[in-house]
């Protein structure tokens, strides 16, 4: 990899000074001047040869990069004609979705050539490895062949049939939002000053214009994800119960993204897990249901001996990566940031084989992961999957994500006070009914034994009668089957007097028959407890 850095004079890395800007008329003001890039051209013109029909070039794109209504053909301008003004065969923006991997948003390409556009890349197909080192430097070549490439550097280069690669970094306030790229594919010559210089005052130009636009667009995002948020969670908590509305959060979500499947993963204490909800499409396995039978699906590692990132759900391995697994890391990149983990195609990510394999068992193409945090504490991970084929996430889509499981938190602790308090409802309807239950069976025995005293005093009984009239009040009482009354002799042998039965059982006492009473006999015990109640034959 070379750093060329032939223009220090004028030539500065930082980020452009905010502007205001409409995002529709395209009118931009900051600490350059209401012009724009015409101070920069002057600068250019003062340390360079610039020619007059380069200026004039420079003045023209300033002019329709201002006038442009949206970053789409503020983009497609940028590459058309900076594609077109220096021969180039390929001109592309590429734009980072995280640390290390991005999508090309825009290009303008030769016929013949590999297209790049909507292609999900690591940064290191460009130069450096991450957005913090493209920071650090101005300007990036890399040459097909060079002994300086690495061999995943080679391989993305031959994918594409680039022969000369230039890359500058698209700082706005926020950091480093891109890269502006241009790419030789037919032969391999060296850039000129002219080349580099050029593409360096296009590049400080979209700076310019690009932060208004991805400000208005971060408030209407922002606006729009707090509006779905709001509406999600509305539905969402619904039950009390934590997996329950965890399963009713998957179940909008998928409808939301219109994905395949929607899970929820819960570490343990050793960083295994498993799966806590789930909504899945028709024809789809359930990855709770398998996790049951696969025992892979609760592990705290894929293979311990491959570079899996993390346990199945993570980013893209490089060939320098550390062999990592979330027990070692302790939640790895996803404690120490809150990004979402975006793949279009598992199969163009660069992905280890065991990841994959993982991955296939989901049956997944493309997804997205957002960490879960509870308590300052990594809970558990919130994933989106596609599996039909890959798929272009939307920002908006990814976003939502992030700030789902930033905040379902909150909604956690919320879910588990809510279960706590009807937990304790429960308990308490529960503990009344009971005492309801308790004082109706008291007032209950109470009219039994009233009215069974006000017929001693009103009726005259005989005394076998006046059994009958117990058993069967009380029998009534107790909706049992039976009651009866056992009288027991001197011996301890005895005798059913009186009993009350319900109709289709058999009964114990005939009128006229005694002999039944025969048949149990009670035997003491050493200590006068009555032990023994058996049947005589």
């Amino acid at each position: 990899m070379q750093k060329l850095d032939p223009f220090q004079q004028f030539i500065s890395a930082q980020p452009p000074t905010e502007p205001t800007q409409n995002p529709v008329s395209g009118s931009t003001s900051n600490s350059i001047g209401s012009s724009g890039i015409n101070g920069s051209i002057t600068s250019y013109a003062a340390a360079s040869t610039a020619t007059e029909t380069e200026l004039q070039w420079l003045l023209t794109m300033a002019s329709q990069m201002g006038q442009t209504e949206t970053i789409e053909v503020l983009l497609t301008t940028v590459v058309t004609e900076v594609q077109q003004y220096l021969q180039l065969d390929r001109v592309l923006i590429y734009q980072f979705q995280t640390e290390n991997q991005g999508v090309i948003l825009a290009e303008a390409v030769v016929s013949g050539f590999t297209p790049m556009i909507d292609e999900t890349l690591p940064a290191i197909a460009f130069g450096a490895t991450s957005q913090e080192l493209y920071q650090q430097q101005l300007v990036i070549a890399l040459e097909s062949g060079a002994r300086y490439l690495s061999p995943h550097q080679r391989q993305l280069l031959d994918r594409f049939q680039v022969m000369n690669n230039l890359s500058l970094p698209i700082l706005l306030k926020e950091g480093v939002w891109g890269l502006l790229i241009a790419q030789r594919c037919a032969v391999l010559r060296p850039w000129s000053e002219t080349e580099k210089l050029v593409l360096h005052q296009i590049r400080t130009e979209l700076q310019l214009h690009l932060q208004p636009f991805t400000l208005y667009a971060q408030r209407r995002q922002q606006i729009k994800v707090e509006d779905t948020f709001a509406q999600i969670l509305k539905r969402t908590l619904a039950s009390s119960d934590t997996n329950t509305a965890l399963a009713n959060l998957c179940q909008e979500l998928r409808q939301f993204y219109r994905a395949d499947r929607v899970v929820v993963y819960r570490f343990h204490s050793d960083w295994s897990g498993e799966f806590v909800a789930e909504s899945v499409g028709a024809g789809w396995i359930s990855v709770i249901q398998e996790q049951e039978t696969d025992p892979s699906l609760r592990s705290a590692e894929i293979v311990d001996y491959d570079r899996c990132n993390t346990k199945r759900m993570g980013s893209p391995s490089q060939p320098n990566d550390n062999i990592k697994i979330l027990k070692d890391t302790q939640g790895g990149s996803y404690v120490r940031r809150l990004d979402v983990k975006q793949v279009n195609d598992i199969y163009k990510a660069g992905f280890s084989s065991c990841y994959l394999d993982t991955l296939e068992k989901y049956q997944a193409k493309a997804y997205l992961i957002a960490p879960i945090f509870e308590g300052g504490e990594m809970w558990g991970l919130l994933a989106v999957y596609q599996n039909t084929g890959a798929r272009q996430w939307q920002e908006q889509e990814a976003t939502l994500l992030s700030v789902l499981g930033e905040r379902l938190s909150a909604v956690l602790t919320q879910l588990q006070y809510l279960a706590r308090l009807q937990e304790k409802s429960n308990l308490l309807e529960t503990q009344s009914q009971q005492l309801t239950e308790s004082v109706e069976q008291g007032v209950a025995h109470n009219k039994l034994i009233s009215r069974i005293g006000l017929a001693l005093v009103q009726e005259k009984y005989a005394p076998d009668s006046l059994l009958d009239f117990v058993v069967r009040e009380l029998r009534k009482q107790l909706k049992s089957d039976r009651v009866a009354i056992y009288r027991f002799h001197p011996d301890w042998s005895g005798e059913f007097i009186a009993e009350s039965v319900a109709e289709g059982w058999v009964k114990l006492v005939s009128p006229g028959m005694n002999t039944i009473g025969k048949i149990l006999t009670f035997k003491k015990r050493k200590g006068g407890d009555i032990a023994i109640m058996k049947l005589l034959r």
